[in-house]
């Protein structure tokens, strides 16, 4: 198995991934890093655990796009793993497991758990429940089929990847996801979307700012990618909670802040205190979903890593 990393000023997160890859059992990989013009120490760090470091050029893609495909260029496997610089293994069978998951045709996606570091970051809960539930992970109303692929954890096979082109497929797109979910989606290969908890894990956000940053590129444009009724659906239950805490009934707050709860910790690590926090989850998923609407739909331009890309 190739593993790609594409890393853009990583040097903070990159050690604990490939600490992590290094545990890994039963299984012969390859290590790539592909370093887009990083101003930090990434390309050292990469050197230090002895992985094969790639230089990506300037280039006009949108997001990671180009890393991910320049690093497929000196792959020698035939399967390939593309993990963003922020996940990491947990379990030390994990890529031995992806390989039993990948043996026949297909792409495997994976929404890695989302480990926080404090009250501060588990207020990410509500973008990572809408993630997975817009990407009927939870299998709600299941013939209303996603049309994007998860973008932290991704293997496919070789023949398979350029077969539909590559991320050259995603040049253009804030989120990769979608547009490789349709091109492997036209040339009738598999897809199959799991959620990663037990097996890779990431933490994104290391500040509220960040997260802010980090949302605010890209959840409305996600949203856009959500089945309509999903999205709905999904949209009403947020309010839903919103009109709970105005009435004051406590069997509606319970009601939602068990649900809240048991829907967050599959994907979060959270706490026994949401249940009665949720609120405050939510009026920041409205907050920052606000924020994205304004950049992308208003000002048609989004900042990624320094960046900033226009819609």
């Amino acid at each position: 198995m190739s593993i790609i990393i594409p890393a853009r000023n990583e040097a903070h997160r990159l050690p604990r991934l490939l600490k992590s890859i290094r545990r890994q059992q039963q299984v012969e990989v390859e290590v790539i890093v592909a370093d887009d013009q990083s101003t930090d120490n990434t390309r050292a760090i990469a050197q230090e655990y002895g992985t094969d470091v790639v230089d990506v050029e300037p280039h006009t893609w949108s997001g990671k796009s180009y890393a991910c495909y320049v690093g497929v260029q000196i792959a020698h496997h035939e399967r390939l793993l593309f993990m963003d610089a922020d996940t990491f293994f947990t379990h030390p069978y994990a890529l031995r497991d992806f390989l039993g998951n990948g043996q026949s045709q297909g792409v495997l996606s994976v929404q890695p758990y989302h480990e926080t570091g404090g009250a501060l970051e588990r207020l990410a809960s509500v973008f990572n429940i809408v993630t997975v539930v817009g990407m009927n992970i939870f299998s709600l109303l299941p013939h209303m089929q996603t049309s994007c692929l998860f973008g932290p954890v991704m293997l496919t096979h070789r023949e398979d990847y350029w077969r539909i082109g590559g991320h050259r497929v995603a040049k253009d797109a804030v989120m990769e996801g979608e547009a490789l979910y349709r091109a492997y989606a036209r040339a009738g290969i598999p897809i199959d979307l799991r959620l990663g908890k037990g097996y890779v894990h990431f933490r994104m956000y290391h500040s509220l700012s960040e997260m802010v940053r980090g949302f605010r590129k890209h959840i409305a444009v996600g949203s856009g990618q959500t089945h309509p009724w999903v999205m709905t659906l999904v949209m009403l239950w947020l309010s839903g909670s919103i009109i709970a805490v105005a009435s004051r009934r406590l069997s509606a707050l319970l009601c939602y802040g068990l649900s809240f709860f048991a829907l967050s910790q599959r994907v979060i690590s959270t706490r026994l205190s949401s249940i009665v926090t949720f609120p405050l989850h939510v009026l920041f998923f409205f907050y920052v979903y606000g924020l994205s609407w304004y950049s992308t739909k208003l000002r048609k331009q989004v900042e990624w890593k320094g960046r900033h890309i226009e819609l």
